[in-house]
């Protein structure tokens, strides 16, 4: 089933605070009833856009996703982000 990357980053952030733990990337493709390939490709762009952090238990939501979410809009609607490259 075709996930999107903003339901995917949703999933992860409404699980974090429920659980304050990392998630698998099994567990969110469970969790936003996505196929696992989709949702692990959705996981990738999202820390490269450094919405998750990728950990060595799964992934967590950082606080740009957070105030992202925040926004009230889609990870579809236009809006300008700048990311800044880590040195």
């Amino acid at each position: 089933m075709c996930v999107s990357e903003h339901s995917v980053l949703v999933t992860v952030v409404e699980r974090y605070d429920d659980t304050g733990e990392p998630l698998s990337t099994a567990t969110i493709a469970a969790l936003a009833d996505g196929d696992h390939t989709a949702v692990a490709d959705a996981l990738d762009t999202l820390a490269t856009t450094e919405f998750l952090v990728r950990t060595p238990s799964g992934y967590r939501p950082t606080v740009t996703a957070r105030e992202f979410l925040a926004l009230d809009v889609t990870l579809d609607d236009v809006v300008a982000l700048e990311v800044i490259e880590k040195e």
